[in-house]
């Protein structure tokens, strides 16, 4: 608390009046007490002046500091603020940029999603076809198989066949160079029911010809090698049909129809074994044609 003049005054003032009293005697020892306390009062009263003085000197320093520090506050406030300001004008900025670039994306998003359906959906159409597709080839295939595998079978039994015809047809031959004709061509027939388009083929219809021209039924014989000239004419017994046909027409005295086959033969097949057969038939013919006409020529 700061002491002034006023308050030592109402300090000093009812120890005076104490000394003025009438009738109140005071010793010189008390005086002297009295004022060396008095002495000590202006002292304690110079004293307080003095911390008055020192602490309102303090006081206002301190308070200048407050001032100062307040207007410090006050300035880093202001400037916090403004920064504060700035930097929510910033973010206001980025959060309405980054708004912009949400509702692209959400947009992006929705059109990129309507996309992937219709592509979704799309590919669902076509893995079903491609599926659908692929049930079919599988089901080619698996039938190719089947078909192949028959073939196979169907080729390896002919295959077996085709050695049974071949023992077939070695039997037919063996019958007829032993003169057993019916039994040879009973092979013969066999091996044309079993391999009719096989590689013998011609060869057995023919000894089934020559089955009949041994046993001198040429009229039969005839119709065997014309079955020869008909279904294989480019088998290798066409020649040999055709001139035991014509021999087997000399028997029965078609001569004039032994006769064109012959010539039919040197023509069609001029440097064959046959055809020579067949010129020399034509030769003997023409010169018993002339023995005849000289005798009725000197008759």
């Amino acid at each position: 608390m700061r002491l002034n003049k006023s308050n030592c005054t109402y300090l000093i003032a009812p120890f005076l009046l104490g000394l003025l009293l009438p009738g109140c005697i005071v010793p010189n020892k008390e005086l002297i007490q009295v004022q060396s306390d008095v002495e000590l009062l202006k002292q304690g009263q110079a004293q307080l002046r003095e911390a008055n003085k020192t602490m309102g000197s303090n006081l206002e320093s301190k308070l200048n500091f407050v001032k100062t520090g307040t207007e410090t506050s006050r300035k880093g406030t202001q400037k916090s603020v403004a920064d504060t300001s700035a930097r929510v004008d910033t973010l206001q900025a980025d959060f309405q940029r980054l708004s912009g670039r949400f509702e692209e994306l959400k947009y992006g998003a929705e059109k990129s999603s309507t996309q992937n359906n219709v592509f979704l959906e799309t590919a669902e159409e076509r893995m079903t076809a491609a599926e659908t597709k692929t049930s079919e080839l599988e089901a080619q295939l698996a039938e190719l198989k089947l078909t192949v595998t028959t073939l196979i079978d169907e080729r390896k039994q002919q295959e077996e066949a085709k050695e049974s015809a071949k023992d077939i047809y070695k039997a037919g031959l063996d019958a007829i160079n032993d003169k057993k004709t019916k039994e040879g061509r009973e092979k013969f027939k066999q091996y044309l029911n079993e391999a009719p388009d096989g590689p013998l083929a011609n060869n057995a219809q023919f000894w089934i010809g020559e089955s009949y021209y041994d046993e001198g039924n040429y009229e039969r014989a005839i119709l065997e090698y014309d079955e020869v000239l008909k279904k294989y004419p480019d088998g290798g017994k066409v020649p040999a049909a055709m001139l035991k046909q014509a021999m087997a027409f000399e028997k029965i005295r078609s001569i004039k129809t032994s006769q064109a086959l012959f010539q039919k033969l040197v023509k069609k097949f001029p440097g064959s074994d046959e055809a020579k057969v067949a010129k020399k038939k034509l030769k003997t013919k023409k010169k018993a044609k002339k023995k005849v006409k000289k005798k009725v020529e000197k008759k």
